[in-house]
Parts: structure tokens; C-alpha cells; sequence
């Protein structure tokens, strides 16, 4: 068996020149390219630093309207489970106040995020352009109107307001 020595090559660059064993030779990015990769990565990250705060809005936004729908839920299920003799003595304009987390709060305090607003109303029938005053539909069916405002000590551009309409059924109870 032979061995063969290793060869040694001779590179010309430029003005200068050196020497390179076959094999140990190294690649690497010039200074040019590391500053374009550089530059895209930078243009890349700015673009998706731009879009966080209208993910944020929108997260935001989804979380109110989440919190909104549960406090309607509960009141909805608050109203349906109250006697109806007792509809008007407990839901004819008054105000309920809700935490960020839709908890019930007794008054308003530094924490309410959502006041409740309800109103008890003979309901307004399909069809028909005035209310009904017949004496057996009221005693049958009572509409609860709810106003529900978010984040009231906001400016008004932060502030939102909903309607609801909830119609309670006399169950005979």
C-alpha cells in the first residue's frame, strides 16, 4: 500500500496569494451578504411588530364580547328563574354592575367593567304597530329590556353599548 503525500495547491487572489490543503478549505458569507441577511430579518421582524397591536385590539375585543354574552347569559337565566309577580319589583330600572370577569358587583367600584341596565316592558308583538293592552297578554308574557355598557368610565370611543331584548313567559310561577 502506497502512500501519496498531500498535495499542496497554490491560489492566486488578487495581489496576494495562499496556500490551501485539498479538503481543509472554508466557506464562509462575506460581509455583504451577512449585512443583506441581516436586512431582511430586520424588514421581517418590523412587519410583524406593525401587526401586534391590531391583534391586541382584536383579543381584546373577543374577550369583551365573550364576557358580554355570559353576563347576558346568566341575567338572561336570572329573569327566567325569578317568580313573575316578581319581574317588576326586581328588574324595573335597575342597574347591575359586572367586574372584567363578568363577576356581579353590589355598587361600582374601581373594578366594574359593565353596567346592566334593565326595564320591564309590555312586549310588542309581530305584526302589530302598537302595544299590546289585553290583559291576558300582559299577564302571559313581560319583555325585559337590557342595556349593557362596557368600560362606562371610558372615553366614548372606547365605550360600547348593546341592546337585548329578553321576553319572559308566565311558567306559573
Amino acid at each position: 500500500m502506497t502512500r501519496h503525500a498531500p498535495q499542496i495547491v497554490s491560489v492566486s487572489i488578487g495581489t496576494g496569494s495562499a496556500i490551501c490543503r485539498p479538503g481543509n478549505s472554508r466557506a464562509a458569507f462575506s460581509l455583504i451578504e451577512v449585512t443583506i441577511a441581516i436586512g431582511v430579518v430586520a424588514v421581517a421582524l418590523l412587519s410583524l411588530l406593525g401587526v401586534v397591536p391590531t391583534g391586541l385590539n382584536t383579543l381584546r375585543s373577543a374577550m369583551d364580547s365573550t364576557v358580554e354574552a355570559q353576563i347576558i347569559q346568566k341575567f338572561s337565566g336570572e329573569t327566567l328563574l325569578t317568580p313573575f309577580s316578581g319581574l317588576k319589583d326586581k328588574f324595573s330600572e335597575t342597574t347591575f354592575y359586572y367586574d372584567q370577569e363578568g363577576q356581579a358587583q353590589t355598587s361600582p367600584t374601581t373594578n366594574t367593567r359593565y353596567w346592566l341596565t334593565a326595564n320591564i316592558a309590555t312586549p310588542l308583538y309581530p305584526g302589530s304597530a302598537t302595544v299590546a293592552t289585553s290583559d291576558t297578554i300582559a299577564d302571559s308574557l313581560v319583555s325585559v329590556q337590557v342595556k349593557l355598557v362596557s368600560a362606562p368610565s371610558a372615553s366614548a370611543a372606547q365605550k360600547r353599548t348593546d341592546y337585548f331584548n329578553i321576553l319572559v313567559p308566565n311558567s306559573g310561577n
